[in-house]
């Protein structure tokens, strides 16, 4: 827990992607809840941000998404990376999980000192990646954690 008694948290990429593209009541929790709140003390780093920006570029060119629509969700982007704290990854290197893409979480995490990482990506192993009392969870088991920690 940092100094703000704000959680460190890191969002996979595909917690985005989800929130905005698919139905999910976890992740729209998250969204609505905690993050527009600013409950949380979201991190990124260079890596992560990066990532976020192409990734949801490109669906936004596959969903055909309008192009008003398209500035105000990349808008709401910069809006997250504004109030995050960001984080160098530059000296460290992870490689853990199935999907090399993922690493850069967990770089985050670790020079961040997140105390969670939330990711629906269950294939590439990154939920069995241990240290210093990271919580790697999925969106379900966050909001679970987080209705019974914090919301008191």
């Amino acid at each position: 827990m940092t100094v703000t008694n704000k959680p460190y948290v890191i969002l996979d990429t595909n917690i985005f992607a989800t929130y905005w593209f698919e139905e999910d009541e976890n992740c729209n929790y998250i969204f609505d809840e905690i993050l527009y709140k600013r409950k949380i003390q979201l991190l990124f780093s260079q890596e992560t941000i990066g990532e976020l920006m192409y990734s949801i570029k490109n669906l936004l060119n596959k969903y055909k998404v309008s192009s008003r629509d398209s500035e105000d969700m990349l808008k709401e982007i910069a809006y997250f990376f504004y109030y995050a704290k960001s984080v160098n990854t530059k000296y460290v290197t992870v490689n853990f999980c199935n999907d090399p893409d993922d690493n850069i979480f967990l770089e985050c995490a670790i020079v961040g000192n997140a105390d969670f990482l939330i990711s629906n990506d269950i294939d590439s192993g990154i939920h069995k990646y241990r240290h210093n009392g990271l919580r790697i969870l999925t969106p379900k088991e966050f909001v679970d954690v987080w209705k019974t920690e914090y919301e008191k």
